[in-house]
């Protein structure tokens, strides 16, 4: 769309994309397009969008080359993804360096999310569970009542937390999902982080019953 006011031109136009190009790639093809379009009209202001193209790619494996391509993932598993009537959920397991400390893996966590809100539009949400280089998770619509508070019961109890931002319990086929996002100290160890979280996990696994856990942990 373009439309003209005065002397100045606006532009807003959306281009297709690989799915799977990383995200500093992406800006650099939108940023060359821009600076084309800058050539050609004059006084223009421009705002680029760019949308993935439909890959023949599983949906999976999508995914896991937009994560394998951020230099801190060692290694990714546990990939589901769920569809809701709340849109689509991915929850997904990293590898990392286990000497980083939280602050240092959560900030590689959040370059894929971002990497993944680009690319792979048609997710709603995602959750990235954090481990130093081994092991764990999966899925999302809302469960309340006794599993909730049983879950917030457990992590109050856990002195560690220092914040718990959202507890959700969902199921799917069959199976039910717990995915959990809160807050530790930033300076801690990774490796002395996830070990606290199998433990967490396990307790939240004892408290509902059968069911798959994925916590995702913040610096505080």
């Amino acid at each position: 769309r373009m439309r003209r006011v005065g002397s100045d031109y606006f532009i807003d136009l959306t281009i297709l994309l690989s799915s799977t190009i990383d995200i500093e790639r992406a800006h650099g093809i939108a940023s060359a397009v821009e600076e084309k379009i800058k050539n050609l009209i004059k006084n223009a202001t421009v705002t680029i969008h760019y949308e993935p193209i439909e890959e023949e790619l599983p949906l999976h494996e999508q995914i896991e080359k937009v994560v394998l391509k951020n230099k801190g993932v060692k290694g990714v598993h546990q990939i589901t993804t769920t569809r809701t009537g709340e849109g689509t959920f991915l929850t997904l397991h990293i590898e990392v360096d286990p000497a980083l400390t939280l602050s240092e893996a959560h900030r590689v966590s959040e370059k894929i999310e971002d990497d993944i809100k680009v690319l792979l539009p048609s997710i709603q949400k995602t959750t990235v569970h954090i481990e130093g280089t081994r092991r764990v998770s999966r899925g999302e619509v809302v469960h309340g009542g006794k599993d909730v508070d049983a879950i917030y019961q457990i992590l109050r109890e856990e002195s560690k937390i220092k914040k718990v931002s959202s507890v959700k319990v969902y199921e799917s086929q069959g199976n039910k999902y717990v995915d959990v996002t809160c807050s530790f100290t930033g300076t801690d160890q990774i490796e002395e982080v996830h070990r606290e979280i199998t433990l967490i996990e396990d307790r939240i696994k004892k408290a509902v019953g059968e069911c798959t856990v994925t916590i995702h942990p913040e610096p505080f």
